[in-house]
């Protein structure tokens, strides 16, 4: 059976466990990090069990912001595959990478989601 595991990187409380509690809801997995170091700390853990199909990421946070973290994980050959969405309020920035203006509809969270992850094949409640 296949966990759909995500990451979600950012310094609000309320805004990690919006996110969290949506997608977990709809049968995602979600793992949560304050800042870009605890995010790299929570990869290394994560890599040999549940490897995620997405990071949810902000760019503005302490101890290392989102673009030093994206600079980082693109140093990691093992992480470098990850799709990463970037959810800021800084988001109309050009970048390579795909964004969400923050905070995000559920609607528009959902349709990234399963854009890159697919649906869950876990339904709600499942013990993990």
């Amino acid at each position: 059976m296949t966990h759909k595991c995500i990451l979600v990187v950012d310094d609000s409380p309320d805004i990690c466990m919006f996110i969290k509690s949506a997608l977990t809801k709809r049968g995602y997995i979600v793992f949560v990090a304050e800042n870009g170091k605890e995010a790299l700390q929570k990869l290394d853990i994560l890599e040999d069990v549940h490897r995620p199909c997405l990071i949810i990421c902000d760019l503005n946070m302490p101890v290392i912001d989102g673009w030093q973290f994206i600079e980082a994980i693109g140093k990691i050959n093992d992480l470098v595959s990850i799709p990463l969405v970037i959810h800021s309020s800084e988001s109309n920035k050009p970048t390579k990478y795909e964004s969400l203006d923050k905070p995000a509809s559920i609607e528009k969270l959902m349709q990234v989601v399963e854009r890159h992850c697919g649906k869950p094949t876990i339904k709600s409640g499942t013990k993990v």
